[in-house]
């Protein structure tokens, strides 16, 4: 070819664009080594970038024999304001920055409330608190991570790694919170029981499995990496996947026995809130399913290579939106309010197999001294703490002063 005319001997052979649009690109830069050298140096060459796309930095030796490798530093800065950000993650500077503000708008809405009607405030109601500040935290650190990142060219650390750390211990709150509420903890039974092989452990181990592997996968995607063709660890992600379908199945059997649990003991007010969050997670379920296998089929594809790497920064955002589309839900089923302790478990609910539960607002009849007197056909029952309870078709009523007093 070079006795040909058709190329430089030693010098780099490429095909020429076919496109005019592009220019002179691709850009060459050569480094040339001295009789007897082991190094060459580049020299800085700036090269000016006009178009937006996808840019890749290759280095090229011709002798095969040769166990060359390359040291330094590239510096990468966009020209629109988005400072040295990739183009893919620059959106997600814009979106982290909302996001803070709707959790700062959730937060203050639930804070409000929450100083209204503190005295009725029930234990469920403070995990949503943490569940909401954990948010806080991880949509924030993101967002000052992307901006140290664009303003310094290099991502920090630290910062990146207490992000991924947020999101992780979030997550991880968020499932075992949902599956609590599921089980009818602080509705059905007013203390999760807990024991060495009981569903406190497994819930405890589930969460710990969960936690464990969604921040190896965090830490190992996020952290020091800049590459726009960073390629998620298989065994994590399938790990977190399989993690994740358990507390979903577990989620579900537990709404569905709660559910025909409220329904055998009549608890209608109970039985509407619990299908409006089965509804809920129906609905974030099937959404979150839908986008998985957009994601799967958009990586398989090589969508950072086409112009698809515009929209990118979409999969990580969906996945943020569908989290705090959720949460609000729940925030709004459950926000504190004057009859929060109606849909709480009160003292005389025992567990699932133990007591006798009552429809919504009763309390069971603790008989003294007093005089007593009721309608129709009744029924004694004796509880296991002693408790006797009449029940009637009409009601039971006991004798308070001069007037009889329905209980």
């Amino acid at each position: 070819m070079a006795s040909r005319g058709t190329c430089t001997e030693g010098s780099l052979v490429h095909r020429a664009p076919n496109s005019t649009a592009s220019g002179s690109w691709p850009k060459v830069l050569s480094a040339s080594f001295l009789p007897g050298a082991l190094e060459a140096v580049f020299p800085d060459e700036t090269v000016a970038v006009a178009r937006t796309g996808m840019y890749s930095l290759r280095f090229v030796h011709c002798d095969a024999s040769l166990d060359a490798a390359a040291e330094g530093k590239t510096i990468w800065k966009n020209s629109r304001g988005y400072g040295y950000l990739p183009g893919r993650m620059a959106p997600l500077l814009a979106f982290y920055g909302v996001m803070s503000l709707a959790f700062a708008a959730l937060a203050a809405f639930w804070f409000l409330r929450y100083t209204r009607f503190w005295r009725e405030v029930v234990p469920l109601q403070n995990l949503v608190t943490v569940v909401i500040a954990l948010g806080m935290v991880e949509v924030t650190t993101w967002y000052l991570d992307l901006a140290e990142f664009s303003e310094s060219g290099v991502r920090p650390a630290g910062t990146t790694f207490w992000a991924a750390t947020a999101g992780a211990v979030r997550r991880t709150v968020s499932r075992v919170l949902v599956l609590l509420v599921a089980m009818g903890y602080g509705v059905v039974r007013p203390t999760f029981p807990g024991g060495g092989g009981g569903a406190g452990a497994r819930v405890a181990a589930l969460g710990l499995a969960f936690f464990a592997a969604s921040e190896a996968l965090e830490v190992g995607e996020h952290v020091g990496a800049v590459s726009d063709h960073d390629h998620s660890r298989l065994f994590l992600v399938l790990t977190v996947a399989a993690l994740d379908a358990a507390f979903i199945c577990w989620i579900f059997a537990a709404l569905s026995r709660t559910i025909g649990r409220l329904k055998a003991r009549r608890m209608a007010a109970k039985v509407e809130l619990y299908r409006r969050l089965a509804t809920s997670l129906t609905i974030a379920v099937a959404v979150s399913l839908g986008w998985i296998t957009f994601e799967v089929h958009f990586k398989s594809t090589d969508g950072y290579q086409s112009e698809r790497w515009r929209v990118a920064w979409v999969i990580p955002a969906v996945w943020q939106l569908i989290s705090f589309a959720l949460l609000c839900a729940v925030c709004l089923v459950w926000a504190p309010s004057h009859d929060s302790t109606r849909f709480a478990c009160s003292d005389e609910c025992g567990d699932d197999d133990g007591g006798d539960d009552v429809e919504d607002g009763a309390r069971p009849l603790m008989i003294g001294a007093g005089p007593l007197s009721y309608v129709d056909n009744w029924a004694c029952y004796v509880t296991q703490d002693a408790k006797i309870i009449l029940r009637t078709d009409s009601g039971v009523y006991a004798k308070t002063g001069q007037e009889d007093k329905r209980v």
